[in-house]
């Protein structure tokens, strides 16, 4: 697992935190592995219901003990970026205050805070809260990111778990240049700026545009990056290729609590269709943008591309 990123980048301090994970794998425990399945039924005398009662009691215990430590999807990636951010803070004197202040934030979130901010208390953790503190709400454009939005085929996902979803969430950001850019509910802080998609690269009659296909694969090289799908169900790190994710029930490595999965597949329909690729500021990726597909549907009179800017 080698860290290929340019040292003393922000990739390069995140990809090492990252490692450290995989390293002390068997540390880790999912956070709803510390729930009981059936927290009504404590009195019942059942064997099997007792005995899950007690492996999650010592569970619990070691997490207190600081034996096992609690993380899930979210808590994961929290984690990698707070250790990531105090390393590139202590190597850089010009922005460590400011990378101070992101650590604070960040720690906020997985103490119980999720949006990071006082009174903003949430009932679940949410990748879409790091994300837009990410894109938008860091002060210090040295430290800011950038978020793509990707879908392999915005007509006809292939997935058949929330179809509407994912076609719903393109309207949106060729609409409005934001992820989730026309939630009605008001009190959420989401709507998150888009600086380009990748899109229509894994359509399902195979006439895949060769432009977006190419910004598709440029994710290949991609040193570091964190990805949210739909709309915070769940969140992870892609490095070169390749999706770091961790899971929420398991226990250690015997049970593969961090899994390493290929990002073309991932990316594809496969495992999720449709979400945001969040940018370091050291990344120098660059998608395609709204407007240019737009362009470009209008010039080359392309059906399909015609269709993404449909207006009805």
């Amino acid at each position: 697992m080698s860290n290929s990123a340019t040292p003393g980048t922000l990739s390069y301090y995140c990809l090492e935190a990252k490692k450290n994970f995989y390293a002390n794998e068997d540390s880790y425990v999912g956070s709803e592995r510390l729930k009981l399945t059936r927290p009504a039924n404590w009195g019942r005398t059942d064997q099997a219901w007792q005995q899950e009662k007690k492996e999650r009691e010592e569970l619990i215990r070691r997490v207190a003990a600081r034996e096992l430590f609690k993380t899930n999807c979210t808590m994961f990636v929290l984690d990698v970026l707070i250790q990531g951010y105090e390393g590139f803070g202590k190597n850089n004197n010009s922005i460590k205050i400011a990378a101070d202040n992101v650590v604070l934030r960040l720690k906020r979130m997985i103490d119980g805070h999720y949006s990071g901010i006082p009174g903003e208390e949430h009932k679940h953790q949410s990748g879409m809260y790091l994300a837009k503190f990410l894109v938008e709400e860091i002060n210090n454009e040295k430290l800011r990111w950038k978020a793509h939005y990707w879908n392999p085929d915005v007509n006809e996902p292939k997935t058949r778990n929330n179809p509407g979803e994912h076609r719903a969430t393109w309207v949106e950001a060729r609409d409005t240049k934001k992820y989730y850019g026309r939630n009605p509910d008001p009190t959420l802080r989401w709507k998150i700026p888009l600086d380009g998609a990748v899109v229509g690269y894994n359509r399902q009659d195979n006439k895949n545009n060769l432009h977006n296909t190419q910004a598709f694969n440029r994710l290949r090289n991609v040193k570091f990056c964190v990805g949210v799908c739909e709309g915070g169900q769940h969140i992870f790190i892609m490095s070169e290729g390749v999706v770091y994710e961790a899971g929420w029930a398991q226990l250690g490595e015997a049970e593969d609590i961090l899994k390493e999965r290929p990002f073309g597949p991932y990316l594809s329909g496969n495992e999720w269709d449709s979400g945001i690729l969040l940018m370091p500021p050291d990344s120098g990726y660059v998608s395609r943008s709204i407007d240019e597909l737009k362009v470009e549907a209008m010039r080359n009179n392309n059906s399909f591309l015609k269709r993404l800017f449909r207006w009805n």
